[in-house]
């Protein structure tokens, strides 16, 4: 996130990174900041309320996922898009399977995908987003009505249904 911030920024874009975790802990993104004079575009908030949270997302430009590994969609995905922010996630397996768990595919989905680790792929999705939001947001529509309609009796439903036919076949 911090080389394609640096990326963007050289691009002649004026934006600002917030992070709710401490730039701190890792030692290799704090070193790149430092190296290259980054400080000053990244707002740390440490911890803060739900309804902070929300309003971060509501505010922000785009949601920007950088996870590696998840058991799902990541959370600050979903949380952007309830508050109708583009979200920009990595294509990794655990996105794609979800993804594709709900009649979705890369194409289709409306968020904005990078290959994990390519800096310079997320910051043009980054710069596209800057230029392109409230389009993103429309295209992420259906597959936000989606996502956010399942609730935990859906949850429960399906829970039931494995443990019935567990019991059934044994």
């Amino acid at each position: 996130l911090v080389k394609a911030l640096k990326v963007v920024i050289d691009q002649g874009f004026s934006i600002y990174v917030v992070l709710t975790g401490k730039l701190e802990n890792s030692k290799i993104a704090s070193k790149y900041v430092k190296e290259n004079n980054l400080k000053r575009y990244i707002i740390e908030t440490g911890d803060v309320s739900e309804e902070e949270l929300y309003s971060l997302h509501k505010y922000a430009a785009a949601t920007v996922v950088t996870s590696l590994f998840e058991g799902g969609l990541p959370w600050p995905a979903l949380e952007g898009l309830f508050m109708d922010t583009p979200v920009i996630v990595p294509q990794i397996p655990v996105v794609v399977e979800r993804l594709q768990s709900v009649g979705f595919n890369l194409h289709n989905c409306g968020l904005r995908l990078f290959e994990p680790l390519d800096y310079n792929k997320l910051a043009s999705e980054i710069i596209y987003s800057l230029r392109n939001r409230e389009s993103i947001v429309t295209k992420q529509k259906p597959i936000k009505e989606v996502l956010l309609s399942y609730t935990w009796d859906d949850v429960a439903k399906q829970y039931y249904e494995i443990i019935a036919n567990k019991v059934l076949k044994s």
